[in-house]
């Protein structure tokens, strides 16, 4: 194990040699020059223009190999590990054309056959058997994977694995090998991910393209991905007008951050069921923040002195404003992340303490399809990762204001892991946040 301090030395000396791949490193949350959650939001930015910028060929390529195996009547399969971290890429979440079907377990691995393709975030048999069978197998990398890191880099994985060993076409997530997009004195690697966010935009901004290319023959070819691209211009647009509700993160950090201090818990809760893996399986993520799901909601595991975020993507489902109602018998403190559409009635964000606007009113997605009969591409997904990390962000830069300082969980995939996640997990404990 390396020490604390030739850690971050490490870090440092390896800066050069990372080219585009550490580029929010500048990005401090050093309470002099900027919030957590503002240089979290500069950084995604960056990183769509990153992938805008470098990866349009590969998107354009996996399109055309996917909008090939559709229009041969073939399969096009999602593989991400099993239980599927699939995030908002679900049946569940609004604006998702038919493309891809999500891989839940071997036995639907199993059934890959030669013309299919595969596109992984995972690694291991599963890739590997799709690769005997004859299937075409897309690579979506992300920290965990050394493919896009220099050698350099290497040192610090525990287990080196490669997605490109079974893929031919690897997309690069242009994410920072911590995973974390955010450098904080206070800890000795990045923290608050980006994978999770650049997952979401990359697969759907995909099935989009694929849906495009496979309406026809001759559709697939050389021109370049103005669908995906489209989507992920609109995401970012969109996450411009994030800046206008600075103040109202900042407002809600101050009432979970005081919530804390005082012996509260702080919670999160998504309808979707799509924000678990953001806060259990990535790297840089915090101890302070809890998942919690619709049924310990009905089970009374909230208590008074709570804070809850409810994030949904819709404003006015009746399940969620039913569970609301619930929620706001017991606990003081609710924040929201919905849209804010103008309809009248019961909305989430009229219920919230505080409510956090993912600018996404649209009933299915933002680009048009089919001569304008068919909407698909709904941009709430990633936008509702963006606060939510934004949010925590705030949360830690005010809780570190107050001298208490919380505790962050380094990914499995490196080296010191275990051993810095018991300690972090024992000081929580301990603390109690």
């Amino acid at each position: 194990m390396l020490p604390y301090v030739s850690r971050r030395k490490f870090i440092k000396n390896t800066l050069t040699g990372m080219a585009v791949s550490l580029f929010p490193l500048n990005l401090s949350c050093d309470k002099k020059q900027t919030s957590p959650a503002q240089a979290y939001h500069k950084a995604v930015q960056t990183i769509l223009t990153e992938i805008v910028r470098h990866e349009s060929d590969n998107l354009r390529d996996t399109a055309n190999i996917l909008a090939d195996t559709v229009i041969a009547k073939k399969r096009c399969f999602l593989y991400s590990g099993f239980p599927s971290p699939a995030g908002y890429y679900t049946l569940n979440s609004p604006g998702l054309p038919p493309v891809f079907i999500n891989l839940l377990s071997k036995q639907m691995a199993d059934t890959i056959r030669k013309g299919d393709t595969l596109i992984i975030t995972e690694s291991g048999d599963i890739p590997e058997f799709a690769r005997k069978q004859d299937a075409h197998v897309i690579g979506l990398s992300s920290p965990q994977f050394i493919d896009e890191y220099p050698s350099s880099i290497h040192k610090v994985y525990a287990e080196k694995r490669r997605l490109g060993d079974a893929a031919e076409v690897i997309i690069k997530s242009h994410v920072p090998y911590w995973d974390g997009l955010v450098e904080c004195p206070e800890y000795p690697f990045m923290i608050l991910p980006g994978s999770g966010f650049v997952r979401t935009v990359i697969l759907t901004a995909l099935a989009g393209e694929v849906y495009y290319r496979s309406g026809g023959i001759g559709l697939t070819g050389n021109i370049p991905p103005h669908v995906a691209l489209g989507y992920i211009e609109a995401v970012s647009e969109r996450m411009k007008q994030i800046t206008g509700q600075y103040e109202t993160l900042q407002q809600s950090g101050k009432t979970i951050t005081d919530t804390m201090i005082k012996g509260g818990r702080f919670f999160v809760y998504d309808s979707n069921n799509a924000l678990k893996s953001e806060l259990t399986e990535l790297s840089g993520r915090p101890v302070f923040a809890r998942y919690i799901t619709r049924e310990e909601i009905l089970d009374d595991k909230l208590k008074a002195d709570d804070a809850l975020l409810f994030v949904s993507l819709r404003s006015n489902a009746t399940l969620d404003l039913t569970l609301m109602n619930k929620v706001l018998s017991t606990v003081k403190t609710v924040i929201s992340i919905c849209p804010h559409d103008n309809t009248g009635g019961y909305r989430l964000f009229k219920q919230a303490s505080f409510a956090l606007d993912n600018l996404s009113p649209e009933k299915e997605g933002v680009i048009t399809f089919d001569n304008g009969s068919k909407r698909y591409l709904h941009t709430g997904g990633p936008l509702n990762i963006l606060l939510l990390w934004m949010l925590i962000g705030e949360i830690t830069g005010q809780m570190i204001q107050h001298g208490k300082t919380p505790q962050y969980l380094m990914g499995s995939y490196f080296t010191e892991s275990e051993q810095h996640n018991r300690k972090a997990l024992e000081v929580a404990e301990k603390r109690g946040y």
